[in-house]
This record gives structure tokens, C-alpha cells and sequence, in this order.
């Protein structure tokens, strides 16, 4: 039977470090918005003669769609709707945001770090019972044990870097998928499935060494702020030994870890493939939540076994030396049974202690076969599955139950395969950009239209509530990027925060989109099997 992972005391005391518990929070009851469904009729007698119907475009998709992978569920053939509207909002003294400009800047680089830690101690695994060595998903594995020391990177302390060493050889990585955020003066990009290789040249493949299902890199030289692509580093506590042997980013817990290997030759294994952006908690912390996926080589199905729950804060030793650290706060969050719950991302509402406080709330998407679901909880109780309250969108209420997938509850109609969303004090509204299942290389976007302009008071009352409430405008292409040399774009995203002050989440006027693409080369090259896209848009 499949439960979900309540937080563990070892999650409660980190969880304490990172965020306090904050005000109790009444949900709204209004709600003169609602999002239009095929099964919502009624609402089309109801609308104001001003607003126009919604465009309904319906087509078949595939469930479970992030990147170019399909991990799939209980229904295959479903129906998508892409809800185009207006709003009767006048829209006095609000600024609507335009884009003026998009510069492509090209393919990622890897420079990885010279450095790595050798004569790694790791605990002896535990076996797990028989019974959970089979072919199929059982929680079990994720739940029924703590993190491995064996996986995820190690921090850089002062007790520990006298035993670092250089590499004999040069390495090289080639890895899927890219997205993360800033977080504490780094700017972080998270990856999912990782090959990696040693003494790799430019006229020489290099060796083949291991394989991953996660890793993470930091900007190294700040290229997109001078108009170049991005070069990425990982931090020597990435790398198990001589050969740059990766370690996962995100810890596996000991029976994931267990599973994998006894049953890898079999062609079985559990994976955790970040594929959202961060989620900040405070100034210094930010969460995660990623889908553990059960990979079958022998057929190769990729099946959604749950959600769980990462925090990740970035050690200030030696300017961020360290790179970023992951902890499992939640094993498995959410079941396999439900809808995917935050890994396509979300948003944190800031409370009455502003940005970068411990208090507010943070929500949470998910895709339903009619488009964006959303949940909430407060900041700190994320780690509690019972904490979240879920918004039904053919009422415009709240509720403590979730809804069951195909539940025609959805907030925003359409077709997502990723999707940010985030405030702008530039335009004083919020703004979505998103890539829909069509696999076009193309990004969309919308803005929420109010009445009047939205600027948040900090004064305990939940701010981003207000995507609830109001209408989204039509969608709008913000860029179609060039046909990679093999395959499609896809994990594109915006890495909110990277130009710092003159970020558009910061009030500035630019933001980093970035994608993957297959480069048409061998992974064991120094180009790499994929690299990371970017482009810089520019608003007005």
C-alpha cells in the first residue's frame, strides 16, 4: 500500500533552522474570477458582456510530460484546454507589461572544479527486505530509511579542505535537463540524469565513468551579464574520487540507494530528476520539490513514484565555495496516486516580515489533465503533507482535501509541460511564463490583470492569493528559440533572480530564460550529449 512520508525527527530539527512556524491563515472566500472549464456552462450565461469567451482548443497529450521524458499514470488520452481571456478590468494607472527585446546568447559550457575529495568513507548499506526488491513501486524504499552519506555533495568546511586534490586528468559531464534559481550570491542550476568521463580533450572522447540522476552546477563568470552563454562549475564536493565519479546532488535515502544497487543490472532503478525552479524560504534557504521517478530499462518507462521534498541553503565558506548543499526534508511528500504536486514549481508568499522573513506561505503547482492545479501551505509546515490546503477552481474556494486527478478543479486551463510564475514590481503584477506539450521550441507568456496595481503591504495578509482572483491575459509568444540540432526545447524556465538588482523579480527590467537541446555530439565529448540554452529578455 502506498503512504505518504510524514517529516522525520531529523527533518523536524532541520526544518527548524531554516523557517518558523508562521500565522494561521483564513482563505478567502471571494473569488470573482474563476477558471472556465468545458463542464463549467453555467459560467458562460454569467459572463459580463465586456469579457470574450474563451478559445477552446482541444487535443490529445500525453500525462506526465516534463522534458523530453514521459513518466507515465493512469490515463494516456486526454483532453487539453488552452483558455485564452480578457479581462473587463479598466486597468486604471497599471503599467502592462511588454517585452522589447530578446537576445539569444547560445549553448552552456561545462568548467567543472580541479579539485575533489579522495579516501570518501561512506556507511555500509543496509540491506532491505526481499520483498521490496521487485519490479514495481513501493514507498517502502523511500520512507522506510534516512539519507546515505554516500550520496549528495559534500560541504567544504574548514575541518576538510586541506584534503582536497587536484584531478590527473581533465573531466567532462554531459546531463539533462536545467533549472534552478539564486540563493544566497549563487546562482544555481539543477540537472537531472548525469553521465559523466575522465581525461576528455578536445580531440579526444573521454572514458566513461558513471551515471547519476542528479547533479548541480553554479554560474562561473557571469557570462549572460556580459552577453555570453553560460559557463557552469561544479563544486569539488560533487566528485567521489580521481576520476570524477559524481555523487547525486539530491541525497538518496539508504533503501533507494540499496535498491539501486541490487537491482540496476536488472534494468530497474529509482531516480529523483529536479525539474522545477527553487521555491526561496528565506534569504539563505530554499526548497524543491522533485519527482522520484522508477526507470524501466527494459521497456523504457519512466513512472512517477512520488514527490519529495528538498531543501537546499548554499555554506558561505569561502564565498559560497562549497556550492550548494540538498537535504531531504520529506522523503516522499506526496504519493505516486496523486496528481505531482510542486515539481513543476511554485511561489512564496511573503509575510508581514517581508522578503527573505520565516513566515508567509509557499504554493505550489500541479498539472492536471486540464491544465495548472495549485496548493498552498504555511512556510513552516511545508514538510507536512496534511499542512496543505488545495484551491478548487470551479468554486474559488479552499480545502483540505485534494482533489483527486481529473477533477475539472484546475486554476489556470491549458497545456503546461513547465511553469514559473513571479512577481513583478516593475509591472506590479505577476506574470507566467510556461512552455506548453506541443514541442515547438516556443515560450509563452501572460500577466494577471487587475484593476488596479498590486504591491504587496507585508503586513501578514497572503499576497500572491491575489493569482486566485483575477484574470490572466491572453496568451502571447515571448520567444521562439531555434530548433536544436536534434530533438526539441524543452525544461525552459526563467532562472528568476540572475541579474540581481536589474532582475525583473527585483525590480529590474531583464530576465534569464534558459532550456535544454540536444547538441547533436557524443556525451563523451566536451560538448556534451545536451547543453543548456539561454537567452537575456528585456522588458518594458
Amino acid at each position: 500500500m502506498h503512504t505518504t512520508s510524514m517529516i522525520s525527527l531529523s527533518s523536524a530539527v532541520l526544518m527548524s533552522t531554516l523557517i518558523s512556524t508562521a500565522t494561521a491563515h483564513p482563505p478567502s472566500l471571494l473569488h470573482p474570477f474563476r477558471p472556465l472549464t468545458e463542464y463549467d456552462a453555467d459560467l458562460v450565461a454569467k459572463v459580463d458582456e465586456q469579457w470574450s469567451h474563451p478559445d477552446l482548443v482541444t487535443r490529445h497529450l500525453t500525462r506526465g510530460h516534463r522534458g523530453h521524458k514521459h513518466y507515465h499514470r493512469h490515463n494516456t488520452d486526454l483532453i487539453e484546454i488552452n483558455q485564452l481571456t480578457t479581462s473587463k478590468n479598466k486597468r486604471e494607472n497599471v503599467k502592462v507589461p511588454v517585452i522589447s527585446n530578446v537576445k539569444l546568447l547560445g549553448g552552456s559550457s561545462n568548467n567543472p572544479a580541479q579539485y575533489y575529495f579522495p579516501n570518501q568513507v561512506n556507511a555500509a548499506l543496509p540491506a532491505i527486505a526481499v520483498n521490496l526488491l521487485v519490479d514495481s513501486i513501493e514507498d517502502a524504499v523511500s520512507t522506510g530509511s534516512g539519507a546515505w552519506n554516500g550520496s549528495g555533495n559534500i560541504e567544504i568546511t574548514t575541518d576538510n579542505v586541506n584534503q582536497l586534490e587536484a584531478f590527473p586528468w581533465p573531466i567532462s559531464m554531459s546531463r539533462d535537463t536545467g533549472k534552478g534559481g539564486y540563493l544566497n550570491g549563487s546562482k544555481i542550476f539543477l540537472f537531472s540524469d548525469t553521465e559523466n568521463f575522465f581525461n576528455t580533450t578536445s580531440s579526444q572522447e573521454g572514458e566513461w565513468v558513471g551515471f547519476v540522476s542528479n547533479t548541480a552546477a553554479v554560474d562561473w563568470g557571469y557570462g549572460p551579464s556580459n552577453g555570453y552563454p553560460l559557463t557552469l562549475r561544479d563544486r569539488p564536493g560533487a566528485f567521489a574520487n580521481e576520476k570524477g565519479t559524481m555523487r547525486n546532488f539530491v541525497p538518496f535515502t539508504t533503501g533507494e540507494s540499496y535498491y539501486n544497487n541490487a537491482m540496476n543490472s536488472l534494468g530497474f532503478r529509482y531516480a529523483i530528476w529536479p525539474s522545477s525552479s527553487l521555491i526561496p524560504l528565506t534569504s539563505t534557504t530554499a526548497a524543491i520539490y522533485a519527482p522520484i521517478v522508477f526507470t524501466n530499462s527494459n521497456n523504457g518507462a519512466f513512472n512517477y513514484a512520488g514527490a519529495t521534498l528538498i531543501g537546499i541553503s548554499v555554506p558561505n565558506y569561502q564565498d559560497n565555495r562549497s556550492g550548494p548543499i540538498a537535504t531531504r526534508l520529506n522523503n516522499k511528500i506526496f504519493p505516486d496516486s496523486a496528481l505531482e504536486w510542486g515539481c513543476i514549481g511554485g511561489i512564496r508568499s511573503w509575510g508581514s516580515q517581508g522578503i527573505g522573513g520565516n513566515d508567509g506561505w509557499v504554493y505550489i503547482m500541479g498539472t492536471d489533465t486540464y491544465g495548472l492545479m495549485l496548493a498552498r501551505t504555511e512556510v513552516g509546515n511545508i514538510a507536512d503533507a496534511s499542512s496543505y490546503e488545495y484551491y478548487l477552481g470551479q468554486s474559488g474556494t479552499w480545502t483540505s482535501d485534494m482533489p483527486a486527478p481529473g477533477g475539472h478543479q484546475t486554476w489556470v486551463n491549458g497545456s503546461f509541460s513547465n511553469a514559473d510564475v513571479f512577481y513583478s514590481p516593475m509591472h506590479q503584477t505577476f506574470i507566467m511564463v510556461w512552455q506548453d506539450d506541443w514541442i515547438d521550441n516556443k515560450f509563452l507568456w501572460s500577466y494577471l490583470q487587475t484593476d488596479t496595481p498590486l504591491i504587496p503591504k507585508y503586513d501578514g495578509s497572503d499576497f500572491v492569493e491575489n493569482i486566485t482572483e483575477y484574470s490572466w491575459s491572453p496568451t502571447q509568444t515571448l520567444y521562439q528559440a531555434p530548433a536544436p540540432a536534434a530533438g526539441y526545447a524543452y525544461s525552459g524556465g526563467v532562472h528568476m533572480g540572475y541579474f540581481e538588482n536589474n532582475d525583473l523579480v527585483n525590480g529590474g527590467s531583464q530576465s534569464l530564460i534558459t532550456w535544454t537541446a540536444e547538441t547533436g555530439k557524443d556525451a563523451s565529448s566536451v560538448y556534451g550529449g545536451y547543453t543548456l540554452m539561454s537567452a537575456i529578455v528585456s522588458w518594458e
